[in-house]
């Protein structure tokens, strides 16, 4: 991507600004929607990649705000995507990993999957995707709840495997722990 001449500067500087102290007020607020779309237009530096891997790095799941954590989350995994920003990625991917024993349904399994997935856009050779999926998506598995959610899991890294070439599955791990937690 590259910055357009007519952008100025410092009505760019502002508007990142004025996001990221929303976001220290209100970490899963609708600003990162914001973000998603300036994501298209305008390369991110690194001060501001900084703040919001900090701000995704504090989120923490409660009951009531699991749909506020999911589209945070969401909408942070489409950043990491089209910055192409692993480091924001793997906070995505913590973060998940984190919150996965409060899941309370299949539902929360397969969004989480997603998101995983979605983030997975961020890493951009081949090799270093099937490594970062397969580590990424073991983590997961672990820490996702015994019964239905593992079950939708693995129906889901099913799904993926059946898409990859045979060499290349690196989804054994993750297909083991899954199993171990259904019922």
């Amino acid at each position: 991507m590259q910055n357009d001449e007519n952008i100025n500067s410092d009505s760019v500087a502002e508007f990142f600004s004025g996001i990221i102290d929303e976001l220290n007020y209100e970490p899963t607020g609708v600003e990162w929607k914001k973000l998603v779309v300036a994501c298209r237009v305008q390369c991110f530096d690194s001060n501001l990649f900084d703040n919001l891997i900090k701000g995704v790095g504090n989120l923490t799941l409660e009951n009531e705000e699991k749909e506020r954590f999911f589209n945070t989350l969401e909408s942070a995994a489409e950043i990491a995507t089209v910055q192409r920003c692993k480091a924001l990625a793997d906070a995505v991917t913590h973060a998940l990993v984190k919150a996965a024993g409060k899941f309370s349904t299949a539902l929360d399994a397969k969004i989480g999957y997603y998101i995983i997935l979605m983030s997975s856009g961020a890493i951009i050779d081949d090799s270093d995707w099937t490594e970062w999926i397969g580590k990424k998506m073991s983590e997961y598995a672990f820490s996702v709840p015994k019964g239905e959610a593992c079950q939708q899991l693995l129906a889901n890294l099913d799904d993926l495997s059946s898409l990859m070439k045979l060499k290349e599955r690196c989804l054994g791990r993750a297909r083991k722990l899954a199993v171990s937690g259904i019922n």
